[in-house]
């Protein structure tokens, strides 16, 4: 008679609460009454039983039996099921005759399989069906390939390079998962047990935040009604929702701004209308970094231009402006060269060629210039962005006043020129424009 040989494979990692910075988080409320409370997600998973082949003769294959996988959870917004093989520890991702024994072993598959029938000697694979049995497959969730394949190495023990089961971001509601293993031994083959430790990994995702929670959940508090557009953070524009919209308050001026995520950055959506003031509060100066000289700036003054240098200025839409423009002073904001934009400070002296460092700019403390590929991103979000037309003010004139709109960028496009965003004929396009001429300064923040 010949010999028998038995492979089982045990599930001693069965992980039900995987907790991750960037997946879950608790978000505090409060009522108008002061009582506050937190609401965390939860999330288990449950497995039916282990993974056991029975008698696996030499020269045969065989499918374990069928194990399910269920996850529950009280997040709305979903969740993500992974599986992988072995661990970090074990490091090998084969079935051995013991931990230690890397000769008698089945190995891991690296191709596709059909059927059993296709397997080669000595392999095993994963298959797993998401309708009840009626098809097995073996891949991502998405995948349409029927058969078994071979799970990747859990290297570092969290599931993030395992294949995905379940990806659920609208309901907390899924099908169980079944969940099986094949496997084919060559004609002589050591007796004993083969085993090898499968994970599953259930992480929640995070449920939508609107910008204004972002804020609330990082601790921040308002200000004359508005969250403070100082106290934005990349960590609080990277929980907002895309597309969520807030008003906030720049407490330089007390200037209120809307703003909005948009392409996974933080905008203002209007444009920035601060002038230069002596006596501004405490670590908010006109551009962050820098301390602006009050000769540095000319107040709605034609551009003095001589020894290649101009200074900053901004101008301020004067009423006859706005009534050929049709639009108000919080719908143009003010119009900055350069100079001002980048927040040059010291005696006024701005060379037209000098190229911006990125360290200084007028912006509010946390926020800054967008690069020419955030803008160049924006063009296809004129909803959320909502470019206006205000033209440009050069050399005492305001040009294009109801044809065009323009917005530095913080990328140079040559030595005297800006990458500037344009708004022409109900188009925005990115191109290069000289520094000296006065245009608006939209503030983005990365998340």
């Amino acid at each position: 008679m010949k010999a028998k040989t038995i492979i089982t494979t045990t599930i001693i990692s069965i992980v039900g609460i995987i907790i991750c910075n960037n997946h879950v988080s608790a978000l505090e409320y409060s009522s108008s009454a002061g009582i506050n409370f937190t609401i965390n997600p939860s999330i288990s998973v449950s497995v039916s039983g282990d993974l056991i082949i029975d008698e696996l003769a030499p020269g045969s294959s065989q499918d374990s039996n069928i194990i399910t996988v269920a996850v529950a959870t009280n997040s709305l917004a979903g969740y993500h099921l992974s599986t992988t093989v072995g661990t970090s520890n074990t490091n090998y991702t084969d079935l051995r005759l013991n931990s230690n024994d890397n000769t008698n072993k089945f190995t891991n598959l690296t191709t596709n399989k059909a059927s059993l029938a296709n397997f080669n000697d000595n392999t095993w694979g994963y298959s797993y069906s998401t309708d009840s049995g009626t098809t097995w497959i073996s891949g991502n969730i998405s995948s349409t390939v029927t058969g078994y394949n071979g799970l990747p190495l859990d290297n570092n023990d969290s599931g993030t390079t395992g294949i995905t089961l379940i990806d659920t971001e609208e309901s907390t509601s899924t099908n169980p998962i079944q969940f099986k293993i094949g496997a084919k031994a060559s004609n002589v083959q050591a007796a004993g047990e083969y085993t090898n430790t499968i994970n599953f990994y259930a992480v929640t995702y995070q449920e939508p935040l609107s910008l204004a929670d972002s804020y609330a959940a990082a601790g921040k508090i308002m200000y004359n009604g508005y969250y403070k557009m100082q106290d934005m953070s990349p960590a609080i524009c990277a929980t907002a929702t895309e597309g969520s919209e807030l008003r906030v308050i720049d407490i330089r001026d007390n200037n209120d701004y809307s703003i909005a995520k948009i392409n996974g950055h933080c905008w203002m959506t209007q444009n920035l209308r601060i002038t230069h003031t002596e006596n501004q509060p405490e670590g908010t100066i006109l551009g962050q970094g820098s301390n602006f000289n009050a000769n540095s700036i000319v107040f709605d003054g034609d551009l003095a231009l001589g020894n290649n240098y101009v200074k900053a200025y901004y101008h301020i839409p004067t009423n006859l402006e706005l009534e050929a423009s049709s639009l108000t002073t919080n719908e143009i904001g003010v119009y900055y060269n350069f100079c001002a934009a980048s927040a040059k400070s010291g005696d006024g002296a701005c060379s037209e060629n000098e190229a911006y460092s990125g360290s200084e700019n007028i912006c509010p403390a946390n926020w800054t210039l967008p690069t020419s590929n955030q803008i160049i991103n924006i063009t296809n979000n004129t909803a959320i962005f909502s470019p206006i037309y205000g033209g440009f003010y050069d050399n005492g004139v305001l040009n294009y006043p109801v044809s065009r709109g323009n917005w530095w960028s913080s990328t140079a496009y040559g030595p005297g020129d800006q990458y500037v965003l344009r708004h022409i004929n109900s188009q925005l396009e990115v191109g290069g424009w000289v520094k000296y001429v006065g245009r608006y300064i939209r503030c983005v923040v990365n998340s």
